[in-house]
């Protein structure tokens, strides 16, 4: 699974635009995390959703999805922020200011 996630991680960089690619990847973490936490450790589904080897997975195929971001790695342009512009969440964001406090 994880030599399969490397080259989808390696065809979306060739083929497709960064930000589809990164969309795309994160659409398929977000469904391996779904399964993953889809029962728990204990009878009838109870405990820990998802187990520090299912969690250990979990991230050595972000890796090879290429989500794992390296800090000390030259930054791509797709993640340099113009210092003219503001950083704002978009306004259908979760933790968005919807009048209630």
């Amino acid at each position: 699974m994880l030599k399969y996630s490397q080259t989808v991680a390696e065809l979306l960089a060739k083929r497709a635009p960064f930000d589809e690619a990164w969309v795309f990847k994160r659409w398929l973490m977000w469904i391996a995390r779904r399964v993953a936490g889809a029962s728990g450790d204990s009878w009838l589904g109870s405990g820990a959703k998802i187990s520090p080897e299912e969690n250990a997975m979990l991230n050595q195929l972000e890796t090879s999805l290429q989500l794992v971001v390296d800090i000390a790695a030259s930054t791509p342009a797709e993640f340099v922020i113009p210092a003219d512009e503001p950083v704002m969440p978009p306004d259908d964001f979760a933790g968005a200011d919807d009048g209630h406090q």
